[in-house]
């Protein structure tokens, strides 16, 4: 039978060099060769994602990025988009909570991303300078934004220190928790998306299109972004370096994201 394996990329995929361990990318190549469909589905936009996996990207059938916000059916070539978008009236706000405290904006639209930087003295270690000179320096900024970019936000990533992050989430999602989604992604960033635009959605679409059961779909992930689809699905893995919720949602636990363990579970099960 047809299985589909769907797996994240930071603290999954992705080990904290920012790599995938060859383990890992032999186990998907065997799986694929099988028969079974491979995605990716991932907090980050198709821009971001290809900086970290180009040379893999053939690998996979499916991308799911911005949370669920876009979704691309690689081998047809194909680009799934849902009608209603991020409203920009709603950006300014948000910037000036950044402003007060320092960190970073990140805007994905369908086509590109725009970024802006408020990085003062007392957080300067949030960000990299690695970082810095391969993703930020390389995109456009928000102010450049024109009418028709302003009309297609699909996302929206915002980068700033541990201890803001709860603070600013419990505080946002009373605001503003009515229309838009607030998710955690890491101990340094929130992702903004659209009310009941997420992950599991495109897994299902996939699973629908590709015509695979129900227990045949295989999830992997390690933050709030997954928590939907491992808590829905039987065949669920999260890492061990997975956030609390996460783990509870997952019907497995397995190593972290700098384990083999993602191997070892995909060939346990091809």
């Amino acid at each position: 039978m047809k299985k589909l394996f769907s797996f994240d990329l930071d603290g999954t995929l992705l080990n904290n060099e920012g790599s995938i361990f060859i383990e890992n990318i032999e186990a998907i190549e065997k799986a694929s060769k099988k028969g079974h469909k491979i995605a990716i589905a991932t907090g980050r936009n198709y821009i971001y994602a290809q900086l970290a996996i180009k040379q893999y990207w053939g690998l996979f059938d499916y991308f799911v990025g911005c949370n669920g916000g876009i979704m691309h059916s690689i081998r047809e070539r194909k680009v799934y988009l849902e009608e209603e978008k991020i409203s920009f009236d709603f950006v300014p706000s948000i910037i000036d909570e950044i402003k007060e405290v320092g960190g970073t904006i990140q805007i994905s639209t369908d086509k590109d991303v725009f970024v802006e930087m408020y990085i003062y003295e007392h957080n300067l270690k949030i960000i990299s300078d690695n970082v810095k000179k391969n993703f930020f320096d390389s995109f456009k900024r928000v102010k450049d934004m024109d009418e028709e970019d302003k009309k297609s936000i699909i996302q929206i990533s915002v980068h700033f220190e541990e201890h803001n992050l709860r603070k600013y989430w419990t505080k946002w999602n009373e605001l503003y928790g009515l229309q838009y989604e607030f998710t955690i992604t890491s101990k340094n960033n929130i992702d903004i998306n659209l009310k009941n635009i997420n992950k599991l959605m495109r897994i299902k679409e996939i699973a629908k299109i590709e015509d695979v059961l129900y227990e045949n779909v295989f999830v992997f992930g390690d933050s709030q972004n997954d928590n939907q689809a491992l808590e829905y699905y039987n065949n669920t893995y999260a890492m061990e370096n997975s956030l609390p919720e996460t783990k509870k949602s997952a019907k497995n636990i397995i190593g972290n994201n700098n384990s083999k363990d993602i191997s070892k579970a995909i060939l346990k099960n091809i």
